[in-house]
């Protein structure tokens, strides 16, 4: 990577590549976990793409590799991973380079924020510290930006509240802040993991509408990554659904909802309440996610899916892609191959109907 790329991408414009990311983590005794293993995704300019799954499955693993944090040296991206920022490589790329891109380019909200903001340093020092670093701002003037920051992300009485220590504030005035930090370098494209663990619905449902409003102001891109499927449908364009290291389906958020493919992704909808319609009990997904050190060989929802047979246990199925409606659309599942008419006499256009 030769420098950050320029400014002003044009909405709906390639903005983030991801192609063939394997991250791995090396345990003390030597055993080696591919916590993401080949997963390809684009964002857009202007864009929310929703990350969703269970617990494990990957998300977290993937954000921190997009944004170059993986621990070194137990961890590491495998060779033939590549994220391109608007054409521009950032895997191996320079480190003060990338420090430089981070915050400015790409922005991450974390988990946690107690875990992520330093309990030493007042919310105005952190948030300052964004600005001068990527702004070029001297004290004063990040002084008085980190206010307009902080009552632009909905916190009263911002004057005080950045002379404030973090651990004096409410879990979600903390998250503000770490959106205010988000915002502070005027990134093109935002992370957030789960923004709103640990909140109350109300507080989880204002901070929502809070970081859809900042990016459409601030005509960013987000990568949300979150378990709730109902934020997926109000807030994201395309979702990409996650499964054991991998992408299992990637589509619009409307044939997600309307027609989704993958026997993973089926289950995860069914077993949500739904206001719409009436049903005697919910249907869960039996089983739980297999362990990164035990992926199986072949498919990996195998063992939990209803419509598994023999070749899913046997052998990886590929990835499917195509354009429906001028729509991209993905699935990785045996059903949507031609393997599937040999093995059941159903064509793909009818696989995975009960």
């Amino acid at each position: 990577m030769n420098g950050p790329p320029t400014t002003g991408l044009d909405p709906g414009a390639l903005l983030l590549e991801v192609t063939d990311l394997r991250t791995s983590f090396r345990s003390g005794s030597g055993r080696v976990t591919r916590a993401v293993d080949g997963v390809s995704l684009r964002i857009r300019g202007g864009e929310t793409l929703g990350l969703v799954g269970e617990s494990g499955c990957g998300k977290t693993a993937t954000a921190l590799s997009i944004m170059g944090l993986i621990p070194k040296p137990n961890g590491k991206l495998e060779a033939g991973s590549s994220v391109r920022f608007r054409g521009k490589e950032l895997v191996d790329a320079d480190p003060d380079c990338l420090r430089r891109f981070r915050g400015r380019h790409m922005a991450m909200i974390f988990q946690e924020p107690m875990t992520s903001l330093n309990p030493v340093l007042s919310v105005g020092e952190q948030v300052g510290e964004v600005l001068r670093t990527h702004r070029g701002m001297n004290r004063k003037q990040a002084r008085d930006r980190t206010v307009a920051l902080l009552a632009e992300v909905g916190i009263p009485d911002p004057r005080r509240v950045q002379d404030e220590a973090p651990h004096r504030l409410s879990g979600g005035m903390r998250q503000r802040v770490m959106i205010a930090m988000a915002l502070a370098g005027e990134p093109e494209l935002l992370i957030a993991d789960e923004p709103t663990t640990a909140l109350d619905v109300t507080i989880q449902a204002q901070l929502l509408e809070l970081l859809d409003d900042l990016r459409e102001r601030h005509g960013m891109a987000m990568l949300l990554i979150t378990h709730d499927l109902g934020v997926v449908a109000e807030f994201c364009h395309r979702v990409a659904v996650m499964y054991a290291g991998h992408l299992v389906e990637s589509a619009p958020v409307a044939d997600i909802f309307g027609e989704p493919e993958h026997p993973y992704t089926r289950g995860l909808l069914e077993s949500v309440p739904r206001l719409d319609r009436v049903v005697a009990r919910l249907s869960p997904i039996q089983g739980t996610v297999p362990r990164a050190t035990r992926w199986p060989g072949a498919c990996r929802f195998a063992e939990r899916c209803p419509h598994a047979w023999d070749l899913c246990r046997d052998e990886a199925p590929p990835t499917v892609e195509r354009s429906v409606g001028g729509a991209e659309r993905s699935v990785r599942c045996w059903l949507h191959t031609s393997r599937a008419e040999e093995a059941l006499g159903t064509g793909p256009s009818r696989a995975g109907e009960t």
